[in-house]
């Protein structure tokens, strides 16, 4: 917190130099003074070293005069209120509904961080980092209220845990231009990030990188029934595993590197036509996993689906329109966009 200090302001012959620099004890930062004084009896030597005096010294006059302030600084400052704080969960604690909290250094979770009204956890700058301590065997960050972080690292430091590093299964989660690095969860299924129960996630800029999950799983779980939103340039390294019956929403995606959408092989019946990405414009943008080769992605109605490329000639073109069928010579003929194909698929 900033505090107003009173400083005496030492008048007359008394004062003979000022110094003040800024010093640093326990992360916080102050004001320090150094004042000498001139010797004012009428022994006086002038050529003498005030340092090293060692008689009487008289002060003419001492009155208040001066106030400055004092600068005590924390990890996490909110940014709402103005309040610094050491730790981050001090923070997180203190805060009220909608506050803003700065993260102005690199900080270290040592139990989960439950956040219990809506708020925003920000980075002071895009390189501030949030790390998983060593010991913490739990989820890292676990919001029961809307919950932004942006402008952040999230770091797992490479240390197996099967939990996830953050949770929403209580209330939507936003990720912007965050980075969720270096976490492990090789026996675990539901990723890094894992979206269940009454959560939401909102990504934007969200960076996966440097993770490691279990074979057949992702950098995210997105459970059935919840809501994933991909918006912006979003990199996911182990791509969204999709539980059951479950779709994405991906209208305002921009990404450029495909993500990897992976199919619950055990709990889902693979249909043509499904839609596996809510407004989806760019069927490029996606691959499939757990799934058969013969499993592709398409834009059809303004929506990604899914289809077997090896069901009929229909299945085997990109255009959406119906194909007309004919009988030539006791054949079945497909006509499509001008061109012939047999009952196979094959161009004829």
């Amino acid at each position: 917190t900033l505090k107003q200090q009173q400083v005496i302001n030492f008048t007359g012959e008394a004062l003979n130099s000022l110094k003040r620099g800024v010093v640093e004890k326990g992360g916080k930062k102050y004001l320090s003074f150094i004042i000498t004084f001139r010797e004012t009896n009428a022994n006086y030597n002038k050529n003498r070293n005030p340092k090293y005096y060692s008689g009487n010294t008289t002060i003419d006059s001492v009155k208040p005069v001066l106030t400055i302030e004092t600068i005590e600084t924390g990890a996490v400052q909110n940014e709402t209120t103005g309040a610094f704080y050491e730790t981050l969960p001090a923070a997180v604690a203190a805060a009220a509904e909608n506050d803003i909290l700065i993260v102005k250094e690199n900080v270290e979770i040592s139990a989960r961080l439950n956040t219990p009204v809506a708020m925003t956890i920000k980075g002071a700058t895009p390189n501030i980092v949030i790390s998983r301590a060593n010991n913490l065997d739990a989820i890292t960050i676990l919001p029961a209220k809307a919950l932004t972080l942006e402008d952040l690292i999230i770091d797992g430091q490479n240390i197996d845990r099967d939990k996830p590093a953050i949770e929403a299964s209580n209330a939507l989660l936003t990720l912007k231009n965050v980075t969720v690095r270096n976490f492990k969860r090789t026996s675990g299924t539901q990723g890094i990030l894992c979206i269940k129960s009454y959560g939401s996630a909102k990504l934007d800029g969200a960076v996966f990188s440097g993770n490691e999950v279990a074979s057949g799983y992702g950098d995210i779980f997105d459970g059935q029934g919840r809501l994933l939103t991909l918006t912006g340039n979003n990199v996911i390294g182990n791509g969204i595993y999709l539980e059951k019956q479950q779709a994405i929403t991906g209208a305002s995606a921009t990404h450029t590197a495909p993500i990897t959408l992976i199919i619950d092989a055990t709990n889902r019946t693979l249909t043509d036509g499904a839609v596996i990405v809510t407004g989806g414009t760019d069927a490029t943008l996606y691959t499939l996993a757990n799934a058969a080769s013969s499993w592709k992605l398409k834009v059809q109605d303004g929506n990604i689906v899914i289809y077997d490329s090896t069901t009929t000639a229909i299945d085997n073109t990109n255009a959406d329109v119906k194909a007309a069928k004919l009988i030539r010579d006791g054949q079945l003929i497909i006509l499509r966009d001008g061109i012939e194909y047999n009952a196979l698929g094959s161009k004829l």
